[in-house]
């Protein structure tokens, strides 16, 4: 970190302020829909944050809940879900810092609201008879909610997951975050005019139209789609922001774009775990990571494994992306 970055983080008050932690693990146990890693997930998440980022798992300072839990309180439904995002927003003060871990099923449900007519949404453990909670409820309650100079950090692994938050910003860099638009558009087209040279189909042309989208997302090459500037950041529009103008500091690292689905795998040696949570937390426990090298790593680790799932990263407001990622 440079010194302007410890200022920074000084002068927004980031540094030694109280910190609190919501972990919800949900395996749908006994379900048609049952994962079986989630809650493990979860549980490696509270020991990295103790041992590792100076968490304590106190009832004022950490909430665990999954499917698993004694105390009717801690069961992931959709009440117990809407007190715990009140708890780890309420009573803050400035230079706290908040986390939320989130490995579940994530789903999309019919909106009007939306250009795409779908909005996302997380599937609380009575989802049959108390609905899904939807992504502007979730703004409303974690990030409008959000006390002034208090940071928030979010892993949303669950599908559907890209702007669950719907923060103003999404990190899209290109292909690897290294590479030049040029160099992607040139790897594009190569690949473009590889499938051309096959003959027609509709397969092909599908794909074709796929690759393209890619070099707008990734590469900013058709500013009318993706709208990327120069530092890798999509300003994305949601009906809410027009009431959360105020840029607040909240990082989400999610495992997926919002149109597709986040595995739930088994790794030999570590068992059942979601594909995110498990790439996540290999890459810090090697130590400070930047924010663009946590993306970057996460995203080698599905390629790796053969995965189609991008995982994303979304802010409330522009970070420096070569800024250790910190919570």
């Amino acid at each position: 970190m440079t010194r302007d970055e410890i200022s920074l983080n000084h002068a927004r008050g980031f540094v030694g302020g109280h910190k609190k932690a919501l972990l919800i693990g949900i395996n749908y146990i006994g379900s048609d829909h049952e994962l079986k890693g989630c809650i493990q997930d979860v549980k490696h998440m509270q020991e990295f944050l103790i041992s590792h980022r100076g968490y304590t798992n106190t009832p004022t300072s950490m909430v665990f809940m999954s499917d698993e839990a004694q105390d009717d309180h801690l069961k992931p439904n959709f009440k117990n879900l809407v007190a715990g995002f009140q708890w780890l927003v309420m009573g803050n003060n400035p230079g706290d810092q908040l986390f939320l871990h989130y490995s579940g099923h994530g789903a999309q449900m019919k909106s009007a609201k939306h250009p795409s007519g779908q909005e996302d949404c997380l599937v609380p453990l009575d989802y049959k008879s108390a609905g899904c909670i939807d992504a502007d409820f979730l703004h409303r309650s974690l990030v409008r909610a959000l006390p002034p100079n208090v940071k928030l950090t979010v892993v949303f692994d669950c599908c559907h997951s890209g702007t669950m938050l719907e923060l103003p910003y999404t990190y899209r860099p290109n292909a690897d975050g290294e590479m030049s638009a040029k160099e992607v558009a040139t790897k594009v087209i190569e690949e473009v005019t590889s499938l051309l040279k096959g003959g027609f189909s509709f397969s092909s042309m599908g794909k074709v139209e796929e690759l393209l989208e890619d070099v707008g997302e990734l590469a900013g090459l058709f500013p009318h789609r993706s709208e990327v500037d120069v530092k890798g950041y999509k300003r994305e529009h949601f009906d809410s922001e027009t009431d959360s103008e105020m840029e607040k500091p909240v990082v989400v690292i999610s495992g997926c774009r919002d149109d597709q689905t986040s595995a739930d795998t088994n790794v030999q040696g570590y068992g059942s775990t979601g594909a995110l949570s498990y790439a996540v937390m290999t890459v810090l426990k090697q130590g400070n990571v930047t924010y663009d090298g946590l993306l970057r790593h996460i995203r080698q680790f599905m390629a790796d494994n053969r995965l189609s799932q991008v995982p994303q990263l979304s802010c409330g407001m522009e970070v420096d992306p070569t800024g250790t990622f910190e919570f």
